[in-house]
């Protein structure tokens, strides 16, 4: 087989839906930010379409999931002629799908989503001695006017099925012009991104660091505990070095026994390669032969891509990895001024940081500014592991100006500033605020907590196209966060909350496939399960599109803390199993995850041999 038709094949196993047989949600996120890139050239539209089957579960619950699958081929069969030869149909989740559809208007893009309504009317499926009609719901948002980025787009058309589900189903709602859709439940839509406020100084040194006025040798450190904000922090300057840098790489930590060599770094490359693409293909096609095998299996973005080696790479240890990543980051640098973005940086992996550490103020190629944050509680705390980081970067630290800026509870002043961010100019009563500053001591985390909770209790409404925040009283408030969090995931489906707790086993990463060996459930049904977890605001996606992270900690410890000691013990023993078979030939890699889930299950010698 050439090699076109390999990567050929590849593609196609990368990229496809194994039981509808058309693109997956890995096509979305890898391949139509390139549609949109070649739209803005051309100066054209693209109208993305989020679609959901109507009643879908009630079909399985009826019928059976072997008719529910029929179902799902069906509806992708109808969309699938409806947008031949004009665009794409993805296979999202479950029953949810998306069409890319180009040079379209949006009074067009609506009548397409009716000529699809249509469509289903008239081609019921066809069930033994049966007819089942299926229905669906759309939303639609339209490229550049509703957004430039997949993302932005995505939301938007997400918000708009909210609104066509909300109207009873089986409508099609296109994302107004004026911008603003009114939807209390869906908690992504509202407070995804939240208005950082009582952070000014800090936001004004960000934007001046990260710019061409920055200073190199500025090494700033963010300090504080969990739900300070340090995390929406980090996330603001990564935003703002990808408008001003020729390149960004943000890495976070994780407990010790979660990370492998250079887990950092791999992650930073991978979700730089992610989004831009274009450097992806540059460092693949400069970088010798060598170093492309030996750091392929790291980085899942060139999994499609072919080496034309003569021989195979060595074994991958400390100073053959340090070795091509060196190369790589002496290419990436010949892009110009790029910032390393270090986020929870005392629990980063110690090679990570040294070779961070050896980046800093190299002479050759651009400047790299670094933003770091460190959790901790107190001011104490935050100095013994600042001073165990510096350890870890002794160049950083000899040669650089440390400042560090403890992050403050949040006033009530900033309470207000939030909330009319968040709702059009509407505060919370003036009582109510008070309740919530009390409960929260101003802690961020709380404060936006609260806030979901009294939008999903109905103490935060929308009224035609305004908010309505008269209906929250002071004793609406909780006084716990944990027990705020756990009130919201014991709502949860039991099937869900059960797939959840067991995420919670693997710590704070989730990795889809050992979900569903561990779940017994399909693979696409825990990938539905996250993607409405992450609605949710529990998780968040990465890079790589089979893997989730848990938002908070303290959402990980929550679902941790509702299962009973032996529940705990026998998801531990069962993880360590899966790592195991998950890794063959290669157990150095999940040594720490295994001696954690050793211990953990009661099996301390297995534990020690680990060690």
């Amino acid at each position: 087989m050439s090699p076109k038709a390999k990567s050929k094949k590849l593609d196609s196993l990368l990229y496809t839906d194994e039981l509808t047989k058309i693109h997956n949600r890995r096509y979305l996120k890898e391949v139509i930010p390139g549609h949109l890139a070649k739209a803005e050239e051309e100066e054209s539209t693209v109208a993305i379409f989020m679609i959901d089957l109507d009643k879908f579960k009630g079909i399985n619950d009826t019928y059976g999931h072997a008719v529910g699958d029929q179902a799902l081929k069906h509806f992708s069969n109808v969309l699938s002629q409806e947008s031949k030869d004009k665009g794409e149909v993805i296979r999202y989740a479950g029953d949810e799908f998306v069409l890319v559809l180009s040079k379209l208007n949006k009074k067009e893009a609506r009548n397409i989503g009716m000529e699809i309504l249509e469509k289903l009317k008239e081609s019921p499926l066809k069930v033994k001695d049966k007819e089942l009609t299926l229905g669906c719901s759309l939303g639609v948002s339209l490229f550049p006017k509703d957004g430039k980025t997949l993302k932005i787009l995505f939301e938007k058309a997400d918000e708009a099925l909210y609104m066509a589900k909300d109207r009873g189903r089986g409508t099609v709602v296109v994302f107004p012009d004026s911008g603003k859709l009114l939807v209390p439940t869906k908690l992504d839509s509202i407070l995804d991104r939240p208005e950082i406020v009582g952070r000014d100084d800090i936001i004004q040194f960000i934007n001046t660091h990260l710019s061409k006025k920055g200073n190199p040798s500025v090494f700033p450190v963010f300090l504080g505990g969990d739900g300070t904000g340090k995390s929406r922090l980090m996330k603001y300057a990564r935003g703002r070095a990808q408008k001003k840098l020729a390149l960004t790489l943000f890495a976070k930590g994780y407990p010790l026994w979660q990370t492998e060599m250079y887990g950092a770094v791999f992650s930073a490359l991978a979700r730089l390669f992610e989004q831009e693409k274009s450097i992806s293909n540059k460092v693949f096609s400069e970088l010798e032969d060598t170093y492309k095998l030996i750091l392929k299996p790291y980085l899942h973005s060139w999994d499609a891509k072919e080496v034309e080696a003569a021989e195979e790479a060595p074994e991958p240890d400390s100073s053959i990895l340090f070795e091509a990543l060196t190369q790589t980051f002496f290419i990436l640098r010949e892009l110009g001024d790029g910032a390393v973005l270090l986020d929870d940086a005392d629990l980063i992996d110690q090679p990570s940081l040294e070779f961070f550490d050896s980046q800093y103020n190299q002479e050759e190629g651009g400047n790299l500014f670094f933003v770091c944050s460190v959790n901790s509680q107190d001011i104490l705390a935050g100095e013994e592991k600042l001073l165990s980081l510096f350890e870890s970067m002794p160049e950083m630290i000899t040669g650089s100006e440390v400042r560090r800026y403890q992050l403050e509870p949040l006033s009530l002043e900033d309470i207000r500033k939030l909330t009319e961010k968040l709702f059009d100019g509407k505060a919370l009563p003036a009582e109510t605020e008070k309740s919530l500053l009390d409960k929260s001591s101003g802690n961020p985390l709380f404060i936006i907590e609260a806030v979901s909770f009294l939008l999903l209790n109905g103490k935060i409404e929308a009224v035609g196209d305004e908010w309505d925040l008269s209906l929250a009283k002071p004793d609406d408030i909780p006084s716990n966060l944990g027990e705020m969090l756990k009130k919201r995931m014991m709502s949860m489906d039991k099937e869900a909350m059960n797939v959840l707790k067991m995420a919670s086993i693997l710590g704070e990463k989730i990795h889809t496939r050992q979900l569903t060996d561990m779940s017994k459930l399909k693979e696409q049904q825990v990938s539905d399960i996250l993607i409405n977890a992450r609605r949710a605001l529990l998780i968040e996606e990465t890079p790589n599109p089979d893997e989730f992270v848990f938002t908070h900690r303290l959402d990980r410890s929550v679902f941790y803390s509702l299962m009973s000691d032996d529940e705990r013990r026998q998801y531990h023993s069962l993880a360590a199993d899966i790592e195991q078979k998950l890794a063959p030939g290669a157990l150095e890699r999940v040594v720490g995850k295994l001696a954690y889930h050793f211990q953990s299950a009661g099996q301390l010698e297995q534990a020690s041999k680990m060690f």
